[in-house]
C-alpha cells in the first residue's frame, strides 16, 4: 500500500506541476494578449495616483494658506486684544508711577516731619531745662530781693539807730556843753 500511496503522491505532484506550468503558460498567454489593456489600466491608475498626489499637494498648500490666513487673522485679533488690554495697562502704569512719586514725596515729608519733631523735642528739652533754670534763678532772685529788702530794712534801722544815736549824742554833747 505504501507503494500505491507513494505512486499516488508522485502522480499528484506531477499533475500539480503540470497544472502549475499550464497556469503559468496560460497567465503568460493572457498577459501577452491583454498587455495593451493591462498597460492601459496601469496608465489609468498611474494617472489617478498622480492626479491624487497633485490634489494632495494642492490641498496641503491650501491648508498652509488657511493656516497662514488663520494665523494672520489670529495675529490681527491678538493685536486688537493687545490694544484693548494695553490701554488700561498704560493707564495703570501711569497711575503706578504717579503713586510712586507721591509715596516718595510722602516718605520725604515724613522724614522731614520726623527731623522737625526731633529738633522740636531737643528745643523742648532745652526749654524745659531753661525753664527750670529760669525758675531756680527766679526763686534765687526773689530770695536775693527778700534778703536785699531785709538788709535794706536793717541798714535803715541801723542807719536810723545811728542817726538817733548821733542825734542823741549831739543832744548829750549840747547838754553837756550847756551845763
Amino acid at each position: 500500500m505504501e507503494d500505491v500511496r507513494a505512486l499516488h503522491d508522485k502522480m499528484l505532484a506531477a499533475k500539480s506541476l503540470e497544472i502549475g506550468n499550464a497556469m503559468a503558460a496560460h497567465v503568460d498567454n493572457l498577459l501577452s494578449q491583454h498587455r495593451k489593456e493591462i498597460e492601459g489600466v496601469q496608465l489609468y491608475f498611474e494617472n489617478i495616483t498622480l492626479s491624487n498626489l497633485n490634489r494632495i499637494r494642492t490641498l496641503e498648500k491650501n491648508i498652509e494658506e488657511l493656516q497662514a490666513s488663520n494665523t494672520s487673522v489670529r495675529l490681527c485679533r491678538l493685536r486688537q486684544h493687545n490694544q484693548r488690554v494695553l490701554t488700561p495697562i498704560r493707564a495703570l502704569t501711569a497711575d503706578k508711577e504717579r503713586l510712586t512719586r507721591e509715596l516718595d514725596e510722602y516718605l520725604k515729608e515724613t522724614q522731614e516731619y520726623v527731623e522737625v519733631k526731633r529738633q522740636l523735642r531737643k528745643v523742648g528739652e532745652a526749654y524745659d531745662r531753661s525753664s527750670f533754670h529760669f525758675e531756680v534763678l527766679t526763686q534765687k532772685l526773689d530770695l536775693l530781693r527778700q534778703e536785699a529788702t531785709i538788709k535794706q530794712q536793717r541798714d535803715q534801722e541801723v542807719h536810723s539807730k545811728r542817726s538817733r544815736r548821733s542825734e542823741f549824742r549831739a543832744l548829750l554833747s549840747e547838754k553837756r556843753n550847756e551845763t
